[in-house]
């Protein structure tokens, strides 16, 4: 089955830093990948380019995208703004900058609907009150008439979602759609996304810092770090057989059920700030394991059907007991 979006060796600059490098991954249809890794990674600038978002001095200096085989950074802007909202749809972490404070509910939701689907302004109307009773909002007509200020967090985030929805996307980009929300309404909108995923069989790239989000809702995860994808598989094999060291390390700092700790483990540094000057693993500074070899340009090196880690030590797949006796 060929992917329904393929990003290939993805490459992004912001004036003369680079940000994203040699970024990789698929997704298929009606499947759900979670893209992980700390604040800085990456994660959400590999998001924007997909999406043709990219605010200036944002570019992408190399790769491409292939959407069912096209490559959209090769479209003229006009084609990519119609499958934008579309075709694939992106929903944020903090809709009041995404929502227009001067526009109602419904001017925001019919727009999106005469726009990518044709519809006059009164079936627009009709279909707005419609979408924000699938996204499990109470009273939607009287909710139509709201502007995003009077309304709560999470109603904010349904709305969101009602409008990426509007558009019938075969993808839709959840960029840490649940970071501004308590954790009851966290459930809620995680719970709603995997229904209306199972109702419409769009395909979802949920990103996230959050493991367990992974684990819950993802068939597949890819874990970016230093603007680079460093571990994808399975989401059974990035949990019980981790091969890249930070993702071990992401792992080692998860609480665990059961096991008393005075402390959670910390991965010590941050993440570096430029990749200009770093040839070799850029991970290799905060890294127990990291050996001279390290300093040398590394590869994925895939050692089943769905896992492949940017590390030479795969090769060798170093197991938990070295790991844990740095």
């Amino acid at each position: 089955m060929q992917p329904l979006l393929e990003v290939q060796d993805l490459e992004v600059c912001f004036a003369r830093r680079q940000v994203l490098r040699r970024v990789s991954f698929s997704i298929a249809p009606g499947e759900t990948l979670g893209i992980v890794g700390e604040s800085g990674s990456g994660k959400s600038v590999t998001a924007l380019s997909i999406m043709g978002l990219l605010s200036r001095p944002g570019r992408v200096t190399g790769g491409r995208v292939l959407w069912h085989g096209e490559d959209l950074l090769q479209l003229p802007p006009d084609s990519h703004r119609q499958l934008r909202g579309k075709a694939m749809a992106m929903i944020f972490q903090e809709p009041m900058t995404c929502l227009n404070p001067v526009y109602t509910v419904e001017k925001q939701i019919s727009e999106v609907l005469m726009l990518h689907r044709g519809m006059s302004k009164k079936e627009a109307a009709e279909a707005a009150a419609d979408y924000l009773e699938q996204v499990g909002i109470a009273e939607p007509m009287a909710r139509l008439r709201n502007y995003p200020h009077e309304l709560s967090g999470g109603m904010r985030q349904r709305v969101m979602i009602a409008m990426a929805l509007a558009g019938e996307p075969e993808l839709l980009i959840a960029d840490e759609p649940t970071t501004a929300l308590d954790v009851t309404v966290q459930a809620q909108i995680l719970d709603l996304l995997k229904q209306l995923q199972a109702k419409t069989g769009m395909a979802m790239i949920l990103i996230t810092h959050d493991l367990g989000l992974v684990a819950e809702n993802a068939e597949r995860g890819v874990v970016m770090y230093a603007g680079e994808v460093v571990e994808e598989g399975s989401v059974e094999e990035l949990f019980t057989n981790p091969a890249h060291p930070y993702t071990q390390g992401l792992l080692r700092s998860l609480p665990r059920w059961g096991e008393q700790q005075d402390m959670l483990y910390t991965i010590p540094g941050t993440v570096p700030r430029r990749l200009e000057g770093i040839a070799g693993c850029a991970f290799a500074e905060r890294c127990p394991l990291a050996e001279e070899r390290c300093a040398e340009p590394q590869s994925m090196h895939r050692f089943s059907a769905t896992q492949a880690a940017r590390c030479w030590r795969t090769k060798d797949k170093v197991g938990d007991a070295e790991w844990q006796s740095r």
